[in-house]
């Protein structure tokens, strides 16, 4: 059984281990990073040698983002400065400066003076965006790059050539200008506008209920009356036979004690009950055939107006019956 101390010793050695192999990934990397700056550095310099500027700056300027070094940032300032980009030349000899200064480098002086020997040449651009023109959200770029609402109004160390810059906010058409600066002028300065808002979508049309006209469910209302004319006939029928039957009931009385009947007696008896059932069979039918006409009537499809009415007089008819 393993001991507290030596379950303890375990863990700092897997610790160390780790640590250690860390350590040693670490240094892989910037081995290989230092291995493609060189290289990089190499290409660079020998391009510029054979006066292929374009071509050059991109892998002074990549072998330094890799491996930054006194060296390679003054080769790529002075990339910059040949390829007539005073403003990346600039700031790229005062950040040598800065990084000589902190390790004691005699080059410090060296790339402090070609800054200075530069900043007379600089040439800037100003983009003023007026406090009504400040909405929230607004964003201003300077050839992609965002610029903070610090820079506003501030005149920007530019290299020469076209610049595109745009405004964008939400709900907001974007605004965009391109303005071209160069020596022997001193700068631009571009306003940014009010920005349009973008036009609102169209709202989707109204549906207009099939309720809403009033002609509609017109034949299937005539049906129910009609249906329901029918019903109110039988009814009157079964009414006129239940009469009849009373009547003979009542011509049969004289001829009957009790439940002895005469002959006559029991003849009126026999058409009573005979026109008693034609009552009950009418009286049925119409009144079924009645309530199909008021359901055919009422389920009919009709406009708001209609639909208030029929419910009122579905109301009395439910009363009624």
């Amino acid at each position: 059984m393993r001991t507290t101390s030596s379950v303890a010793a375990l863990v700092v050695c897997q610790a160390l281990a780790l640590m250690l192999a860390s350590d040693t990934r670490a240094e892989t990397t910037n081995a290989n990073d230092a291995a493609a700056a060189e290289a990089l550095f190499n290409q660079g310099r020998a391009l510029m040698t054979q006066g292929k500027l374009a071509e050059a700056c991109p892998k002074l300027a990549e072998s330094n983002r890799l491996d930054s070094g006194i060296g390679t940032m003054l080769y790529l300032a002075d990339c910059y400065e040949k390829s007539q980009k005073t403003a990346s030349a600039w700031a790229t000899f005062r950040e040598a400066a800065n990084f000589a200064k902190k390790q004691g480098d005699a080059r410090e002086k060296i790339a402090e003076d070609r800054a200075a020997a530069l900043e007379p040449k600089l040439v800037k651009l100003q983009v003023v965006v007026p406090i009504a023109t400040q909405e929230r959200g607004l964003k201003i770029t300077r050839d992609g790059t965002e610029l903070g609402a610090a820079l506003w109004g501030t005149d920007l160390p530019t290299d020469p050539g076209e610049h595109v810059i745009e405004a964008s906010a939400p709900g907001k058409k974007t605004w965009t200008r391109k303005v071209t600066i160069a020596p022997p002028s001193q700068g631009a300065k571009i306003e940014v506008p009010a920005l349009i808002a973008l036009p609102k979508a169209d709202p989707p049309p109204t549906r207009v209920p099939e309720t809403a006209d009033p002609n509609v469910g017109s034949t299937q209302r005539t049906v129910g009356i009609i249906t329901g004319g029918v019903g109110l006939v039988g009814v009157g029928i079964g009414t006129y036979f239940g009469l009849q039957a009373k009547s003979k009931a009542d011509e049969a009385s004289p001829f009957c004690d009790g439940k002895a009947c005469q002959q006559p007696g029991l003849d009126d008896r026999s058409k009573a009950r005979d026109l008693a059932n034609l009552s009950t069979i009418a009286f049925i039918a119409g009144g079924t055939v009645l309530v199909a006409g008021a359901v055919i009537y009422f389920t009919a499809p009709r406009g708001k107006k209609q639909a208030a009415i029929s419910a009122a007089a579905a109301d009395g008819f439910r009363i009624r019956f």
